[in-house]
């Protein structure tokens, strides 16, 4: 079992990428097959990735199969990846496999107090929350990066920590926070470029990583008169990677690119083909700001509607066919199993972080 801080340890300081550059290694913020622990909130500390008592292959997101939306069994409890006639003993009726995590038809509530601890003063823009809800990351109105830590869901996050970036300037923007919270990616400061930071783990200090990672993305840039990064985002499943390109006399367009297991570097984006994920004008582009850990829900601002909105796809590698209205849950992100949802409103104390379950 892999726990947060060994899947840290891998991470370079001033290396050629992220994480270990052996042919076959995890994607940053990969959680692998595991999955947050099933602890009750503000019960212990839950930041080993997975139950004590799961099998290392029964948790692993599987994307392929879309079914009942409800992702359970007729007793009522969760099914994983795995449970499908394949695994089935001989004789017994195929188990059918579950949905997407983040049910099309659920209906988001959400509290009137912002996050426990997330300080509303100077508050910029939500950045993400890790899968196991232990760490959640936010930039400042003047885009300083902030990171804070808890022990256990349920519990109040500590005192922020900032990201020195003195010698690397970096845009005001939002940061993309992965699955481990154990990376973070920002944009630089004349928005050529994206800029990893890793830490070994909870409360270590944070490194810039070599940007070769990104060899393949920073090219698309390059190509275009004028190209301009904004709005990066760390899929949950650690494999996805969704930011926004802008060229000179052109609208932004967002892009997905996937984690090159044999290159260890992110592939050159593709444009979401959707309608419904085009930009109205250069400044108030469409942007992703959360994606389900099993790849399959998009949680993103529309730039022509003005609103929050989720989008849901077949598989990982298909295109989008399903959207709804998200009212009120701006710069929404959500947690492993998608039971919470993360996003950034204003109430009497300012702007800061909300909960939806």
């Amino acid at each position: 079992m892999r726990t947060r801080a060994t899947l840290a340890a891998g991470l370079w300081t001033a290396g050629v990428c992220v994480v270990s550059c052996n042919s076959g290694s995890s994607p940053p913020g990969a959680l692998g097959n595991t999955e947050p622990s099933e602890a009750p909130d503000g019960g212990g500390d839950s930041r080993s990735l997975a139950p004590a008592d799961a099998a290392p292959d029964d948790d692993a997101p599987d994307s392929d199969v879309l079914t009942d939306a409800t992702g359970t069994d007729s007793a009522g409890a969760e099914m994983r990846p795995g449970d499908g006639p394949a695994n089935d003993a001989p004789g017994q009726a195929d188990v059918v496999r579950p949905g997407p995590r983040c049910d099309p038809t659920h209906a988001w509530m959400s509290p009137s107090l912002p996050t426990p601890w997330v300080p509303q003063a100077g508050f910029g823009r939500f950045g993400g929350v890790g899968a196991d809800e232990l760490t959640i990351a936010w930039t400042s109105a003047a885009g300083t990066i902030y990171v804070a830590d808890r022990a256990a869901r349920g519990s109040a996050f500590g005192a922020p920590t900032t990201i020195d970036t003195t010698s690397i300037p970096l845009a005001v923007d939002r940061v993309a926070l992965d699955a481990t919270g154990m990376v973070v990616f920002a944009v630089s400061a004349d928005r050529t470029k994206f800029i990893a930071f890793s830490r070994s783990g909870a409360g270590a200090a944070w490194a810039a990583s070599a940007p070769l990672q990104f060899a393949n993305v920073h090219a698309m840039a390059s190509a275009e008169v004028g190209g301009q990064f904004s709005d990066p985002v760390l899929g949950a499943d650690g494999l996805s990677f969704f930011y926004v390109l802008a060229s000179s006399g052109a609208l932004p367009v967002l892009y997905e690119s996937k984690w090159d297991v044999q290159a260890d570097a992110w592939t050159t984006g593709l444009a979401l083909p959707n309608s419904e994920l085009s930009s109205a004008d250069a400044g108030t582009p469409t942007h992703a700001s959360g994606v389900s850990s099993d790849a399959l829900t998009l949680f993103y601002y529309d730039g022509v509607t003005a609103k929050e909105r989720a989008a849901w796809r077949d598989t990982p590698s298909s295109p989008f066919v399903r959207f709804a209205d998200l009212p009120g849950l701006f710069e929404a992100a959500p947690n492993y199993r998608c039971d919470a949802l993360y996003f950034q409103a204003t109430d009497p104390g300012g702007a800061g972080v909300f909960i939806a379950q």
